[in-house]
């Protein structure tokens, strides 16, 4: 049952990852898993000769034992001249002999020349032309040698050992084979190689059978030749283990440790920097290519997990292409800092997290991504794959998770672009401490100079951290048309927005009347911890729409109602048409799609009350579709445009009602507020928002606390005018 639960959710996680999002994050693994190849295979020149130039930094990533190869060299020729090599026999090779020779006298049973020829084919027997040509003709006299075959073949074995492998150099001394019966030496004499050589098995057969034909013995002795496999195989590890045991007992062993310098540029090259070379180069060819599939498998693994926590919960997030794109884009440059970081650590012995400008992705992805929760995962997830770079080691690992955390929950100190520094400040600090933390243990302390240049670059990786995101952050907000809070004060100040500035201008009624709007609203959405900045510049724009035919709203009318003068049905369409207009116009200036959300949703699909009883009253009941007077929607589907559209509501009714009655009470004001709730609860205008009954109580007080300090001189005045 569990693992049905973990099948299902997986299954439905992925089937909510679209194909284009798919794409996405694959390119975006494929780019990621290039640079940890790389960064185990980039290239380092050895082909020097002695007194040559060095031309590159070489930084140890590995801690290894090695042998100067000078001395390696003349243990490996002692052992080849004192040395015996082992052998381990083939228990078998009497039976696979018997096997072996059993097929060949079975086809040699075969009537049909033709089939006879195919099966030697097919059983990839080697004969030559002359030999072939024989036995196709004597095939069944041959086959009644089978006695005289096995007297050979024990005559050949006694004689020789058959070997799959004789080394390089020869066997200069006696062989060792290992047998059940313990250790036998042989002489280099006795000693033949795989496969036997015909002139061998002719030789027995002259001595033995002197008298049969040559061509007869030319055929017994090359189908011998394809019988007999080898009786030993070469122990290369027990060689191995001897040059290892020689080395070990030589305590010519020296020592590389992890981030020790083995090469610096311009440095003379000598025997023994060589040498050193060469064995890291060959160590490092060695471990990498174990360590790279492994890791691959792991990165990918640890990247599926990561998706899959994102659809599975934070789905809602990650419906918006730009958070797809903003992570994968995130994902690769963190991968691409630890990349360069790895090749800058040969010039200078520091921590390497002062390399990896880390504050950058986490100063500006909370404010791009606009979810701490899914900043901090990403944060972490994009640390984790620091592991996977051969330069890793904890206190850098943990520095980065230290830096992740601390900017995400410091960006709420970040209320202007200025506010980017005393955070790169915040970033220095805790490079320099992890930093050394590092020198401490790592090199165990070190003289001014040192610390000198620890210092410089632990801040200087903070303030360059703070420069880059500044800089940045202007690049991701127009790219990716993200509401930053930054962008949200641009676009909340008419000084610095152009569209707001022109609702001022043309439309000055519904400009105070939208600036009252998000200003309510933000004061309630405080009350509920949601983002207050995006509902009040939500609040600011929603009625932006209303630029094209002013004169037609009543807060921007003086004197006679346009409306007086038109049929209801052409009323409905231009006050319906400004969600219409103001989508367009807001999309025509880059204002990005969360505050256009608010300009679509903030009437949802309400109906336009006082044109659809006008026209009741005109046409009768019969002739008017209350369809044809509501506004298109959609219904909000988040609790900010929801607040938006109970703020519309309550401050057009509170209009209203001061403009015609000279009494205004706080009893009022809150019977406004509730019947506007009220009422588009009744028609489930707050079905897709999830707005609960203690959030609308918030949302209530809320408005009553607000509108209760607006209108507060007026309810004061009437107050003493009553008394």
């Amino acid at each position: 049952m569990i693992f049905k639960n973990i099948k299902d959710r997986v299954s439905n996680s992925l089937a909510k990852i679209d194909r284009l999002s798919f794409i996405i994050f694959t390119i975006g693994y494929v780019i990621v898993a290039f640079f940890i190849v790389l960064a185990y295979r980039y290239p380092i020149y050895s082909d020097y000769q002695i007194d040559d130039i060095a031309r590159q930094n070489v930084v140890s990533d590995y801690s290894f034992a090695y042998y100067d190869r000078s001395v390696v060299r003349e243990i490996i020729d002692f052992i080849e001249s004192t040395k015996p090599y082992y052998y381990n026999q083939n228990e078998n090779f009497r039976q696979n002999f018997e096997t072996r020779l059993n097929n060949i006298l079975e086809i040699l049973q075969i009537e049909n020349e033709k089939d006879f020829l195919n099966e030697i084919r097919r059983k990839n027997l080697d004969f030559s032309q002359t030999a072939l040509d024989y036995i196709v003709q004597n095939r069944f006299l041959i086959g009644k040698y089978e006695n005289r075959f096995h007297y050979l073949y024990n005559a050949i074995v006694s004689s020789y050992i058959v070997v799959d492998r004789i080394p390089e150099r020869g066997i200069e001394r006696d062989m060792v084979l290992a047998t059940r019966q313990g250790n036998i030496e042989y002489p280099p004499s006795r000693i033949t190689l795989y496969p036997l050589e015909k002139e061998i098995a002719l030789d027995f057969i002259n001595r033995t059978y002197p008298t049969w034909r040559y061509a007869f013995k030319e055929a017994v002795a090359e189908i011998l030749v394809n019988s007999i496999e080898p009786t030993a195989y070469i122990d290369i590890n027990k060689r191995r283990r001897i040059v290892e045991t020689e080395l070990e007992q030589s305590h010519h062993q020296k020592f590389i440790k992890k981030g020790d310098i083995i090469l610096s540029r311009g440095d003379l090259i000598d025997t023994e920097t060589l040498s050193k070379l060469q064995s890291y180069k060959e160590y490092r060819r060695d471990i990498t290519s174990r360590i790279i599939p492994v890791y691959l498998i792991l990165s990918l693994i640890v990247y599926i997990l990561i998706i899959y926590r994102l659809y599975a919960f934070e789905n809602r997030s990650f419906k918006i292409k730009r958070h797809v794109m903003l992570t994968v884009v995130f994902f690769v440059l963190s991968n691409a800092f630890f990349y360069i970081s790895y090749h800058l650590k040969a010039g200078f012995m520091l921590p390497i997290s002062l390399f990896i400008p880390f504050g950058i992705i986490s100063m500006s992805l909370p404010d791009l991504m606009r979810n701490t929760r899914v900043s901090i995962i990403l944060l972490v997830f994009f640390s984790i794959f620091f592991m996977f770079y051969p330069m890793f080691d904890l206190i850098s690992f943990f520095a980065l998770l230290t830096i992740s955390l601390t900017t995400v929950y410091t960006s709420k100190l970040l209320k202007n672009r200025k506010d980017f520094f005393p955070v790169g400040a915040i970033i220095g600090v805790i490079n320099l401490i992890f930093a050394v933390l590092y020198m401490r243990i790592e090199n165990g302390g070190g003289n001014y100079f040192d610390w000198g240049f620890l210092l410089l670059f632990s801040f200087g990786n903070g303030l360059v951290s703070a420069m880059l995101s500044l800089g940045m952050m202007p690049i991701f907000e127009n790219m990716f048309n993200i509401p930053t809070k930054f962008r949200l004060l641009e676009l909340a100040n008419p000084t610095t927005s152009p569209l707001l500035k022109r609702l001022k201008v043309e439309a000055p009624g519904t400009y105070s009347h939208s600036l009252l709007i998000g200003d309510m609203a933000a004061e309630a959405t405080e009350e509920l911890g949601i983002d207050h900045l995006l509902v009040r510049v939500g609040g600011y724009y929603h009625d932006i729409g209303k630029i094209e035919n002013p004169i037609y709203f009543i807060e921007n009318q003086q004197g006679a109602n346009k409306h007086d003068e038109i049929k209801p049905t052409i009323s409905v369409s231009i006050i319906k048409n400004h969600v219409k207009a103001g989508v367009n116009i807001a999309k025509e200036n880059r204002i990005p799609e969360e505050i256009i959300d608010y300009i679509r949703e903030h009437h949802g699909t309400t109906a336009i009350s006082y044109f659809y009883h006008q026209a009741l009253g005109l046409f009768g009941d019969e002739q008017v579709n209350i369809q044809d007077y509501e506004y298109p929607g959609p219904k909000p589907h988040t609790k900010g445009a929801a607040i938006i559209m109970i703020a519309d509501a309550v401050e057009a009714s509170l209009r209203a009602y001061s403009q015609n009655n000279d009494k205004l009470s706080l009893k009022i004001i809150q019977e406004i507020v509730d019947d506007a709730i009220n009422m588009r609860m009744a028609q489930g205008q707050f079905d897709n928002c999830d707005l609960n009954l203690h959030e609308i109580k918030t949302i209530k007080e809320a408005f009553i606390k607000f509108l209760s300090r607006y209108y507060h001189r007026r309810l004061e005045y009437q107050k003493k005018a009553t008394e």
